[in-house]
């Protein structure tokens, strides 16, 4: 009896003793040190003894008030890309190689493309079909030749103007109007009376701004029934050359415009 009486004490001054972790508590000893304290202020002292922000400090002890415990923050790390962890000059070498191996592969496709084309034309031709080409261009009003032919007997300007001619050809001063040209032709020539040439309306660097499918569509109907029997055209990949009838609906679609 007596040997468990004499470690009640000892009990009891555990108890009363502090734990270091209690020691090193700001808000604690603050409160020990001057129990008047404003909240406020007991905040930014915190805030400055343990070297973290004020709004941290606020979150921290708020989150405590409403759930008891307090969460350590999970920061995921981000994984470096390969560019994050090289120089410069790797860098550049990467780069230089994805270009090539990008040339390499569009330079490849381009010369099967071209030789799939030469390859039906040949056959074509091999058949006896006529190959139409057609497209399109564009010429200036104000377009002229840099060299002219030039008689040489006249031997002045006299003898020209008592001849009526003129002794050089006056440029314009400027490009002029633009004219848009559309035409069809064959090893035989240009297809007869099918040249559709108008008058540009548009201030574009661009000619094929001036074409539109419904021009085209109305032109290559009409130029249909004059084509040999069993011919092939050959035509770029303008977008007037394939225009959809029907667009893809969209998000924003109608339902009635979608069911017709």
């Amino acid at each position: 009896m007596s040997d468990r009486l004499d470690e009640v004490p000892e009990m009891e001054n555990m108890d009363d003793t502090i734990s270091p972790k209690r020691i090193n508590v700001p808000g604690k000893d603050l409160t020990m040190k001057n129990p008047d304290m404003q909240y406020n202020v007991m905040m930014a002292e915190i805030s400055k003894t343990l070297g973290i922000g004020l709004n941290s400090v606020r979150k921290i002890i708020s989150e405590y008030k409403t759930t008891g415990s307090v969460k350590s923050p999970n920061k995921k790390r981000s994984k470096k890309c390969l560019f994050e962890k090289i120089d410069d000059l790797d860098r550049n070498a990467l780069r230089q190689k994805e270009e090539m191996q990008r040339f390499n592969r569009e330079g490849r496709l381009a010369c099967l493309a071209s030789k799939n084309y030469i390859y039906d034309i040949r056959k074509y031709r091999e058949e006896g079909r006529t190959v139409y080409y057609l497209d399109e261009t564009w010429v200036n009003a104000g377009d002229c030749v840099e060299k002219l032919w030039v008689d040489k007997t006249i031997q002045s300007k006299h003898d020209a103007f008592n001849r009526g001619l003129t002794t050089d050809a006056t440029n314009p001063t400027g490009t002029g109007k633009r004219l848009i040209v559309l035409h069809i032709g064959s090893h035989k020539g240009f297809l007869e009376g099918r040249l559709l040439c108008f008058l540009s309306k548009k201030n574009s660097g661009d000619y094929h701004d001036e074409m539109n499918g419904d021009h085209f569509h109305e032109w290559f109907q009409s130029i249909i029934p004059r084509l040999e029997q069993n011919s092939v055209i050959v035509m770029d990949n303008a977008p007037y050359h394939s225009v959809k009838t029907e667009k893809i609906p969209t998000s924003s679609s109608k339902k009635d415009d979608i069911l017709l």
